[in-house]
């Protein structure tokens, strides 16, 4: 293969660009709130773990495939002036547990606390494609991380990180082997 084979294969419209995505998604009983696709600074493709099962036979191990797991997904926020998104991820956050009388707002399962969010590559043209989408399913916010603040902080917007926890994820590889888009 030569270099032109090599860019009109691999390299088509210039490759994935990790600075061309967008988050979106409802923040808890307050819903989808347009300011996290334009604020939201930095996110990943957390990953997935399929654990082993050793079995011992005659002095070997034979291992298969065991359940499998999701790493915790963390997006980082820019903060708002107003600072709205800190204060829904804040509400939705504490419905889970009350700061002061310990007593939360779940009552089951399928209540509104648990969202999907989804993440979405874009396109060179700065168009969505579903072709590369990952949905996260049943998400809640285990951390809304701190924001720091500094007297010698120049020249910077104040951001902060939200650690969700999710059920898995579906993307176009894993439809119809167990999930579904939507």
């Amino acid at each position: 293969m030569d270099l032109n084979e090599f860019k009109s294969t691999a390299l088509q419209q210039g490759g994935a660009r990790a600075n061309l995505f967008e988050v979106q998604g409802p923040i808890g009983a307050a819903g989808e709130n347009d300011l996290t696709k334009f604020l939201c600074k930095s996110a990943q493709i957390p990953a997935q773990t399929v654990g082993e099962i050793v079995v011992p036979w005659r002095g070997r191990q034979f291992k298969i495939p065991g359940d499998r797991t999701f790493a915790d997904w963390t997006i980082t926020i820019i903060s708002d002036a107003a600072y709205e998104l800190r204060d829904q991820f804040e509400k939705w956050n504490q419905a889970f547990q009350h700061h002061f009388d310990n007593v939360s707002e779940v009552e089951d399962i399928s209540t509104s606390l648990f969202q999907d969010w989804s993440v979405y590559w874009m396109q060179r043209d700065g168009e969505r494609t579903n072709a590369r989408k990952y949905k996260f399913v049943g998400c809640w916010p285990k951390e809304v991380g701190a924001i720091d603040l500094a007297f010698d902080t120049n020249d910077s917007l104040a951001e902060f990180t939200v650690t969700m926890t999710y059920q898995w994820w579906e993307s176009p590889s894993t439809d119809g082997a167990g999930g579904s888009q939507s």
